[in-house]
């Protein structure tokens, strides 16, 4: 999920930041927008049939209200952040992170959405910026096979990267905290 980014703006670490920066600010404000209708208005009317729907909506409202304001008062961000605001807007890691918020029982208050949103951005930052670093070193080198070079190699990088990320997913974070607890006793 989202991985256009990752081969579109990672070549360079600048790319990557201003990419992630906006991912983060569009994930914050939709999580906020996305909590309020989906607590007050699709499930009080019993509309959740709606949600991809209307969430898609929402954010390409949000990125367009921020791109219209952005280019008015701040230019200078303007110019930073180009054309990354446009792309957002079908990015599926964004829709992904919504739809997680979704969830009003595991998420039961704005705060919690709104730090859900915030804190999937900085994660998609710290991912695309270490795969940033990674494409622009592969860039250099020159032991790659021919077949692999381009596309290919980027791939498999963003696979094994994959594969590192999910086994965070797995871990016990609990008995991590009670382990390095017992250590410093």
């Amino acid at each position: 999920m989202g991985i256009d980014p990752f081969l579109g703006f990672s070549k360079k670490p600048s790319g990557a930041l201003s990419m992630g920066l906006s991912v983060t600010f569009v994930l914050t404000i939709a999580s906020a927008l996305i909590w309020f209708v989906q607590k007050y208005i699709l499930l009080k009317f019993k509309l959740e049939f709606l949600q991809i729907a209307i969430y898609m909506l929402i954010i390409v409202c949000v990125i367009q209200l921020i791109e219209i304001l952005i280019k008015k008062f701040i230019p200078v961000l303007n110019k930073i952040l180009g054309k990354n605001l446009s792309l957002i807007a079908v990015n599926s890691a964004v829709l992904g992170i919504t739809l997680i918020n979704l969830d009003t029982v595991k998420y039961p208050t704005l705060i919690y959405a709104v730090v859900t949103g915030f804190m999937s951005g900085v994660g998609f930052l710290v991912v695309i910026l270490i795969f940033s670093i990674i494409m622009d070193r592969i860039e250099v080198a020159s032991d790659i096979p021919e077949s692999f070079k381009g596309a290919p190699i980027a791939l498999i990088s963003a696979a094994i990267m994959a594969m590192i990320f999910m086994a965070f997913n797995n871990m016990d974070t609990d008995k991590m905290i009670i382990n390095l607890q017992s250590l410093f006793r």
